[in-house]
């Protein structure tokens, strides 16, 4: 992944509260309505094993039919629950594509590459198009997503340096 160990803690203990918070909530509302406390009790369940393995948790749900969308749904969820700071200055993206490039992989460089030539991630693979969505230098579904606008520029700076655009 591309989270710091304890940007992960962090994330992980704000899933878990709100599972705790949300399962705390039904228990005690499960005497007026069973209907609207099961789905709720079950999301409790799972934002409570999100946030104990994450890992685990996405692949499970990466190989389920459609577990390319509810990834994202869960990727939107997470930065709802757990909002990042979004860098400002040129030197604070500066240091926030440096933070994450030294993590990224090899597929996932060409896979940026790919998307700033072409305008959208062709060539690059659901799961990679996911990992590149927590850095905060793309955004956008898989099929029709895109560089982030305030991270091009240097994006391309770092990747023509690099060998990965000509």
């Amino acid at each position: 992944m591309f989270l710091s160990q304890i940007e992960r803690m962090q994330y992980a203990r704000d899933r878990i509260t709100l599972g705790l918070a949300i399962a705390v909530a039904v228990v005690s509302a499960m005497a007026d309505s069973w209907l609207v406390a099961t789905p709720l009790l079950l999301l409790a369940i799972f934002l409570i094993v999100w946030g104990r393995s994450p890992a685990a948790t996405e692949a499970v749900i990466s190989s389920l039919p459609m577990g390319s969308k509810l990834l994202l749904l869960f990727a939107y969820l997470d930065r709802t629950i757990s909002p990042r700071e979004e860098p400002v200055g040129d030197n604070e993206r500066r240091r926030h594509l440096k933070k994450y490039w030294s993590r990224m992989g090899d597929t996932e460089k060409r896979g940026l590459a790919s998307t700033l030539a072409h305008g959208s991630p062709r060539g690059v693979s659901r799961g990679d198009w996911y990992k590149l969505t927590k850095t905060g230098l793309v955004e956008g579904h898989f099929e029709a997503g895109r560089i982030r606008v305030e991270y091009k520029d240097l994006l391309a700076e770092r990747l023509k340096s690099e060998g990965y655009l000509s």
